[in-house]
């Protein structure tokens, strides 16, 4: 509602991104309303982990041997390359980074609970493979997430057990082994590329701050950002095509920057309560339920995603919260988990029906 009334107080006005928020928050409702048990919870959740597995088995099979044969020792050097191993596959899954990466802690947290060898060794090693499929895309943002992400389950879990280290241990090995050496000069960048021009993460984050006086009470509308007031600014790209110069006015690559500047502080402040509300549905005592520990996961790679990345209407955001609020509102509506109900009597049938 904030964003509908700033967004009509200014020109161009455009309602397609509020239009589809609104329609994540309905799908949202209709997932947290089918997470009404265990089975159905961990069905949503194995929906993640089969996406970051399908992603990244597609990754390995159209990039890695580019990848692997690729020399790189700079920034410039390593975006060439993935130019050229992306080429066949389309830039649209270089977003996909953080696809694996959920996968990848989704899997991490059903190997470490798992009480056969057996599975064990299957979710681990599907951990390995999504972890691989996180880096291939050469993201820095879905790097960094696949490992927040899978440093969040391991401490939720508990490193005190040696298993626990060494299972982390060999991951890290094993990872730094199969991933291509080319993947890593993607991390060696400085703020100013050798030919004098800035980096494009870095011209925009700092376009945010210097713009800030314009957008900070009422933003500048979603329509005005994409047209006359983007085109003015440092969001504004220009690049050589087809014999000519062509332009395009670039996101603020990250959800809280690009809400404050379409809508101002009040919208920030209302995505910022729904953040924390959703942060207020995981349970405490997640190392004791593989769920739960999942959901931390999950958890952390949206927010994660949402600070490396500028669309609002992700659909992965939309299931990540509809399987929060499901297990709040369904199965530990107090907060806890049954095994953290130590010395507070019998369990509520609630509970013992999760």
């Amino acid at each position: 509602m904030i964003a509908i009334l700033i967004e009509s107080a200014h020109p161009l006005s455009d309602y397609t991104d509020i239009f589809r928020i609104g329609q994540m928050f309905v799908a949202a409702i209709f997932v947290a309303s089918l997470c009404r048990d265990r089975p159905a919870l961990r069905a949503g959740i194995y929906g993640f982990l089969l996406a970051g597995v399908l992603v990244s088995i597609l990754l390995v099979l159209t990039t890695y041997g580019t990848l692997q044969q690729a020399t790189a020792t700079t920034f410039g050097e390593a975006s060439k390359v993935r130019r050229e191993a992306l080429e066949d596959v389309g830039e649209t899954l270089v977003g996909l980074a953080v696809t694996p990466a959920r996968g990848a802690a989704v899997a991490l947290a059903f190997g470490l609970m798992a009480k056969s060898a057996l599975r064990r060794n299957l979710f681990l090693g599907i951990t390995l493979l999504c972890l691989i499929g996180a880096f291939l895309p050469m993201s820095r943002g879905g790097m960094v997430i696949a490992i927040a992400s899978c440093a969040t389950v391991i401490f939720a879990y508990g490193v005190r057990h040696v298993r626990v280290l060494l299972i982390t241990a060999v991951l890290a090995v094993a990872a730094l082994i199969w991933v291509p050496e080319a993947v890593f000069a993607r991390f060696t960048l400085t703020p100013e590329t050798p030919a004098g021009k800035t980096e494009i993460r870095t011209r925009i984050y700092k376009a945010a701050l210097e713009n800030l006086p314009q957008y900070a009470l009422a933003g500048v509308g979603a329509g005005n950002f994409w047209g006359p007031w983007g085109m003015q600014s440092d969001y504004y790209k220009t690049h050589r095509g087809e014999g000519h110069r062509r332009g395009a006015v670039l996101g603020a690559h990250n959800v809280f920057i690009q809400f404050a500047i379409f809508w101002g502080l009040a919208a920030l402040l209302g995505l910022i309560v729904v953040v924390y509300l959703s942060y207020r549905c995981l349970p405490r005592g997640g190392g004791k339920d593989v769920l739960v520990l999942c959901l931390y996961g999950i958890a952390v790679s949206l927010v994660l995603q949402m600070m490396v990345s500028h669309v609002l209407t992700a659909k992965e955001f939309s299931l990540g919260l509809g399987l929060l609020v499901g297990g709040h509102r369904w199965i530990w509506p107090q907060g806890l988990i049954p095994s953290a109900r130590r010395g507070q009597g019998r369990r509520h049938p609630a509970f013992e029906h999760a």
